[in-house]
């Protein structure tokens, strides 16, 4: 149900965007044409005192109307991220109750299947040793689910890269009296033993 609702609701956001604009458009339009009947009525005939003054009207109320426009698109996005993160919230908590059922219900079972075997074996070398031997595999299982949680949470910190050491804020440099020079390497025209002259 919250799926589909977020879904309309994003296929809503290029028209709310659209309509934010086409609002504002139309709204200092309105206002232009109001300013400039009422300086008309007025008597001023004046088409500079007319046009200064509808356009100061009209930017004051396009920046309020887009003010106001703004300020609800706002809010409908802000409801709109409250219900998506209310659903998300709802299906993780479902999800971890079904888990927490999951893991009740393994226990209650092993726990049966510990006592079967515990009886089982009572009736052939008695219950004081079958109790041992029960006892014995359950701290195996045991042992080798801890092993194996301990290898998987190893390789969790393996896989996150280290944090690299943090440079020194001045690093040493040369002093300016002391004057670094490179020298090339010299390449010698004499042959060398065992090589054969050019020529």
């Amino acid at each position: 149900m919250a799926d589909s609702d977020t879904g309309s609701d994003a296929e809503k956001r290029p028209s709310l965007l659209r309509g934010l604009v086409q609002g504002v458009g139309h709204e200092v339009g309105d206002r232009v044409r109001q300013e400039i009947g009422a300086a008309r009525s007025a008597g001023d005939g004046n088409p500079a005192h007319l046009a200064q003054r509808a356009a100061a009207a009209a930017i004051g109320g396009a920046v309020g109307g887009v003010g106001q426009n703004v300020s609800a698109l706002l809010r409908e996005e802000l409801g709109n991220a409250r219900r998506e993160a209310v659903a998300s919230a709802r299906t993780a908590g479902r999800g971890v109750g079904l888990l927490g059922a999951a893991a009740a219900a393994g226990n209650t079972a092993g726990l049966f299947v510990g006592i079967a075997v515990w009886r089982g074996l009572g009736n052939r070398i008695g219950f004081a040793k079958s109790a041992l031997v029960v006892a014995g595999l359950s701290g195996a299982l045991a042992a080798g689910l801890a092993n194996r949680g301990t290898q998987e949470l190893a390789r969790v910190r393996q896989s996150t890269p280290p944090v690299p050491p943090v440079p020194p804020a001045t690093a040493p440099s040369p002093s300016p009296s002391t004057t670094v020079i490179a020298v090339p390497p010299t390449t010698s025209t004499a042959p060398t033993a065992g090589s054969t002259p050019k020529g």
